[in-house]
């Protein structure tokens, strides 16, 4: 079963929300600091500029609820594969044999269009890029650990690979109530039969 990969870029992005609140904050400053220090100098400038101030927000609102509706900005790149496979798993072009990891953990909980709750000033956009996945792979003694972000374009697609996570498991790389967690097992009864079936 293969993923793509996402490549994280780190570094600083000019969001619209970080645009709109600076610039909100900027044109309301002069208006604070008059009433702090009971001052009646340029109050009919900085008046102005809370007018424009609060249009800005109600800019930024409407992009708001436009952006319920579009996807995040992708901060990184889509590259390179890793593919699970039952004795190892090949990221690019590096093959990591399964008896030669000591530990396989997996983070699968986002996906594409998946909906992202947003606080009162932040004007992103809301749908998900499915990007915030991982696989982290600790090899034997601690030499090495790998993380890797793949891509999910569908709700708990991970599932799909459900034959080598239990195989993982059976090997002790991956602890059971992780696999089950992967898995999208909670009920109490499927847990005690798929308990049956992979013994």
């Amino acid at each position: 079963m293969k993923f793509l990969i996402f490549n994280k870029v780190e570094k600083i992005y000019i969001t619209r929300s970080l645009v709109i609140n600076s610039l909100a904050l900027l044109l309301v400053s002069p208006l604070l600091i008059n009433r702090l220090i009971g001052s009646n100098i340029l109050t009919n400038l900085s008046a102005e500029m809370g007018i424009i101030a609060c249009l800005l927000i109600l800019i930024g609102i409407l992009t708001k609820i436009i952006g319920q509706f579009r996807h995040e900005r992708l901060k990184g790149n889509i590259k390179g594969t890793i593919e699970l496979q039952n004795e190892k798993i090949i990221v690019n072009d590096n093959e990591y044999l399964i008896d030669e990891i000591k530990k396989i953990e997996v983070y699968g909980g986002d996906y594409k269009g998946k909906w992202i709750s947003k606080n009162k000033t932040d004007f992103g956009n809301a749908l998900s890029n499915g990007v915030e996945n991982a696989i982290k792979i600790v090899m034997e003694n601690n030499k090495e650990t790998i993380i890797i972000n793949f891509l999910q374009t569908e709700k708990r697609e991970i599932k799909k690979a459900e034959k080598q996570l239990i195989n993982y498991h059976k090997k002790g790389k991956i602890h059971w109530l992780q696999l089950i967690e992967i898995l999208d097992i909670n009920n109490y009864d499927e847990i005690q039969k798929f308990k049956n079936t992979i013994r």
